[in-house]
């Protein structure tokens, strides 16, 4: 059913049909087409940290601190990955936040970085640099 090429299909990993996207908007086209289809990224701030930390329904936390202001399309893919476990929260703090990356530990030099916490809060959270994300 292309009609108009050049062109892409992409199929979606949960039951649809496939969407059509033409080369001149592929870019713009897959990032929405990705954050669609992922699951909410808590943005999180000082006053619902604690909350999302202590979310027993998803006792495992992965929170990026980035130096954007909003998540990258390819953490918004990881979120929306059919293939993890419902038992993941993916949350996000940008660094002009200073207050919420203070309750984490975590300074401006570090950004970006991800921290991957198990159950609950208890557990001692794993951080990952920039330098760790690029083996």
């Amino acid at each position: 059913n292309i009609r108009r090429t050049p062109a892409v299909l992409l199929y979606p990993g949960r039951p649809g049909a496939a969407a059509q996207v033409h080369v001149s908007n592929f870019a713009g086209a897959i990032a929405a087409r990705i954050a669609a289809q992922s699951q909410p990224i808590s943005t999180l701030t000082r006053q619902n940290a604690g909350d999302f930390v202590l979310d027993r329904l998803k006792p495992y936390k992965v929170i990026l601190f980035s130096s954007r202001k909003a998540p990258p399309v390819i953490y918004q893919a990881l979120a929306g990955d059919m293939e993890l476990p419902p038992s993941i929260s993916f949350g996000f703090v940008s660094e002009t936040d200073r207050e919420t990356m203070q309750l984490f530990n975590v300074s401006e030099s570090e950004v970006p970085m991800l921290l991957v916490q198990h159950m609950n809060g208890t557990g001692t959270p794993e951080k990952y640099s920039d330098r760790d994300m690029a083996s």
